[in-house]
């Protein structure tokens, strides 16, 4: 009974062996524990290019802004207001409309003496022209480097957009094969498993059985050889 026992525990410990160098193979083979150090990396690099393109979006959504606020300003600079400081040449802007102010605060101070036509209106009139000029072309500039600002924005959005859209392709498609490599490791896993419980059992059953027959024996164990008696055994001389 023990043999027999045995036999079947070397059977099914070649059966375990088996499976467990199937399972390595697997892992090997499909480089499981390596798709998934990619995939964390992918996922790291998605979550910096996302919070990147929320970074440039709320860029190109400003710029148009200023855009539309230094447009305003260039074709009516009587309406003219107070600029955030992150506008372009937001100081060189306030500056020159400050001149223009006072120059314009000035002028009105000397038609309340003159008429238009006295020499220091019309010299003042110039010179506001020249002010009001002034004012202009600083919101010009301003326009060009708001128009500049804006261009490389959409360019860098549109270029993070793409690679964006390529980490998520490649996450998408590494996912797909853990997923069916998944599958099939827990099935290896699963078969590993049951296999070792059975080994484990039969190796158990084996220690039983030899326990049990080691004890049998003892029972018909020869204390010592036996031997033909030479004289009676009773009654002792």
């Amino acid at each position: 009974a023990v043999a027999q026992i045995h036999d079947q525990v070397e059977k099914q410990r070649r059966a375990d062996e088996k499976i467990a160098k199937a399972l390595l193979e697997f892992r090997t083979v499909n480089k499981i524990d390596n798709m998934m150090s990619e995939r964390e990396i992918l996922q790291q690099s998605i979550q910096k290019t996302t919070a990147d393109v929320l970074d440039l979006r709320s860029k190109v959504t400003a710029a148009a802004e200023w855009e539309k606020v230094l447009q305003a300003a260039q074709e009516t600079p009587e309406d003219f207001g107070a600029l955030p400081t992150d506008v372009p040449r937001s100081s060189e802007i306030g500056q020159a409309y400050t001149k223009l102010q006072t120059t314009k605060m000035e002028m009105t101070s000397l038609l309340a003496k003159f008429t238009k036509n006295h020499p220091e209106v019309r010299a003042k009139e110039k010179e506001l022209e020249t002010v009001k000029q002034q004012f202009v072309d600083a919101v010009s500039r301003a326009l060009a480097t708001a128009h500049g600002n804006l261009a490389a924005y959409r360019n860098q959005l549109a270029v993070f957009e793409k690679n964006s859209e390529r980490l998520r392709a490649e996450s998408a498609a590494i996912e797909q094969k853990i997923v069916a490599a998944d599958a099939g490791l827990k099935q290896l896993e699963q078969e590993k498993k049951v296999s070792s419980e059975l080994y484990l059992g039969l190796l158990t059953k084996e220690n039983e059985a030899r326990i049990a027959a080691e004890q049998n024996n003892e029972i018909v164990r020869v204390g010592r050889p036996a031997f033909v008696p030479k004289t009676p055994v009773l009654p002792n001389p």
